[in-house]
């Protein structure tokens, strides 16, 4: 019995709902699904918090921080509400998300405070989708990654500096050991 609460317990967590697929089988309970362009699971219905809103363009829902801390403080709050920072998947998200805080520098889910210079995103693998800045990334140091409001471009800095954040309902898992 304490299983079965457990693994209730982890998909609420997870922010994920069963459904139902072709062949009567049910899905949802966070295991090997394969992802859409911005991340969203397949067969797995978002059922995020009511302060998420959609954004068009993007499957996921989002929601902004208007609060300036820093990126693990962030990080946290996004997780617990079930969700993770940002991650930034294309040039899509890259140049949606911005307009969610306009005019401030965001937090995204990816950093190398691990290794530096191996930049990986707070759900696990390492970032494939790193459009920097010209002067970036800054490969001396343990940092987190930020949209930069004036270019809409990708930097780093150190995790402890203040940024506002957006956190992202996608169905995707936390891997806290990736940072």
């Amino acid at each position: 019995m304490r299983f079965v609460v457990l693994v209730l317990l982890a998909g609420c967590r997870f922010g994920f709902d069963e459904t139902t697929t072709g062949d009567g089988g049910a899905t949802g309970d966070g295991g090997s699904q394969t992802g859409d362009a911005n991340g969203a699971a397949d067969g797995i219905q978002l059922s995020c918090p009511a302060s998420y809103t959609t954004v068009a363009g993007l499957t996921s829902e989002y929601r902004a921080i208007d609060n300036s801390m820093g990126w693990l403080v962030s990080e946290q709050l996004c997780e617990t509400d079930g969700t993770h920072l940002v991650v930034i998947d294309n040039a899509t998200e890259l140049t949606t998300i911005p307009g969610l805080l306009p005019g401030d520098n965001i937090w995204v889910g990816t950093t190398d405070r691990l290794v530096i210079g191996t930049f990986r995103h707070v759900t696990g693998p390492t970032a494939t989708f790193l459009d920097w800045d010209a002067s970036e990334p800054d490969a001396t140091a343990l940092e987190c990654v930020f949209i930069d409001s004036l270019t809409i471009k990708l930097a780093d800095q150190d995790c402890t500096s203040g940024r506002r954040a957006v956190c992202e309902c996608d169905g995707i898992a936390v891997d806290t050991s990736s940072y």
